[in-house]
């Protein structure tokens, strides 16, 4: 474990680094509970015993990159690097709680119950320094000590947050008992007619207590544990659900997409889902498309490309969503069975008056168009967005200004035939 220096020297330099980074860098100071009464009363052997295997459970906590130090007494730091999330960093925070809640094995054998409190200072928000951070992560401390065996943020706004994600990761398996999920549909047209062409699923949480929640305040939370999974296979399961009853009603039908998760495409069973929900229904394979990203592939491109040949053997379509933001996107486009590029709205969002987006947009419609592929532009907002997109030769697109998510109940119009209906721009969630 690094000393005080050490510590300094390794942080200072992890953040110049972070000056760089789009990600998250935060401090963690974490100061075990009551410490002295565990001198006190079992003695100084024990309390060294009990700080050292601290130092054993932090440290597997943390991952290759971050940082841990003791301070001294019953002090120590954590330095967490290129977390993805404010909620990842409360995730971690919270394991390290779990972590420390489990009892300890004094010298003598007797088990020592114990607790720690954590303060969490963010860089660049709460401190650019590591003193900096140091004094914000101990005002948080000192809040959390109120309290024990809990962690509190040094922006207060931060904890409302963290508590209400706690709330909301706690919840899921009554969530799903209580059918509370639902799916939204968005269409997508083509761009000659305004014709629809395909949906898109997209999962929403209709919380008794706080309405509607969009998937960015949830999706993340589930993704830390098995729940990711559920709702995947949930998500598949309810999509093919409701192409039966449009089929039932008499509606033409059109290709749903569902969005899969990292987890899910490492999940052994995701193939067998699939399946499963097709035959129970009689849907076609073709009525089912699932876009991935490319963070997707990022752990083990091999059992990725495994998973996707066989769903597209299977007769399903594979989906590159969010594309042009991730890693190595004509890589994957080569080596995996891709059928649709889904261009990212952050391209699109100024494609009318900057010439970089719009290159990238022309190049990217010309790369799939030349393999053979389907393109589709997401976050389509403008009707001068739209006539672009049409110009530079895009078949498909997607987003508020033809068509904003809805309920299953409101899609019956679209699939008797209807064109896009026209509504104003908004920001698409």
């Amino acid at each position: 474990m690094a000393s005080r220096r050490r510590f300094y020297d390794s942080a200072g330099a992890k953040l110049l680094q972070a000056r760089h980074s789009r990600n998250h860098y935060a401090l963690l100071l974490v100061d075990m509970d009551r410490f002295k009464h565990v001198n006190e009363r079992l003695g100084h052997l024990a309390g060294d015993a009990l700080l050292q295997e601290a130092a054993g459970r932090l440290r597997r906590v943390l991952r290759d990159g971050d940082l841990l130090a003791r301070f001294g007494g019953d002090e120590f730091v954590l330095l967490l690097c290129e977390v993805g999330s404010e909620e990842r960093l409360a995730a971690v925070a919270g394991s390290a709680l779990a972590a420390l809640r489990q009892p300890f094995s004094a010298p003598d054998g007797a088990a020592i119950s114990a607790t720690a409190s954590i303060g969490i200072a963010l860089y660049p928000r709460d401190g650019q320094s590591v003193d900096a951070l140091l004094a914000s992560a101990g005002s948080a401390m000192d809040n959390a000590k109120a309290a024990r065996d809990s962690y509190r943020f040094h922006d207060m706004a931060l904890n409302l947050s963290s508590a209400r994600s706690l709330e909301l990761q706690g919840r899921f398996e009554l969530a799903m008992r209580d059918d509370e999920f639902c799916l939204h549909y968005q269409g997508k047209f083509d761009t000659a007619r305004r014709h629809i062409v395909g949906l898109e699923a997209l999962l929403r949480w209709d919380h008794p207590q706080h309405g509607l929640i969009f998937p960015n305040e949830f999706i993340g939370l589930a993704e830390e544990t098995q729940a990711i999974i559920a709702l995947g296979n949930w998500s598949i399961a309810a999509a093919c659900r409701q192409l039966a009853q449009w089929r039932m009603a008499g509606l033409a039908l059109v290709p749903v997409a569902i969005n899969i998760s990292a987890r899910q495409l490492r999940d052994p069973q995701l193939l067998a889902t699939v399946t499963r929900c097709l035959d129970r229904y009689g849907l076609a394979p073709g009525l089912l498309e699932l876009e991935v990203t490319e963070s997707c592939f990022i752990d083990d491109i091999s059992q990725a490309k495994d998973v996707l040949v066989r769903l597209r053997a299977l007769g399903v379509a594979i989906s590159l969503d969010d594309y042009g933001t991730g890693y190595s996107g004509l890589s994957h486009i080569k080596m995996l069975p891709i059928h649709t590029l889904k261009i990212d709205r952050s391209f699109i969002r100024d494609i009318a008056i900057d010439r970089n987006d719009a290159m990238i947009v022309a190049s990217t419609i010309a790369l799939a168009r030349g393999l053979g592929l389907q393109v589709v532009a997401e976050g389509v907002e403008s009707g001068e967005q739209l006539e672009r997109l049409r110009r530079l030769g895009c078949q498909q697109v997607q987003g508020f200004y033809l068509h904003r998510p809805a309920p299953a109940a409101s899609i019956g119009a679209l699939l008797a035939g209807a064109a896009a209906p026209h509504s104003s721009p908004a920001t698409a969630m």
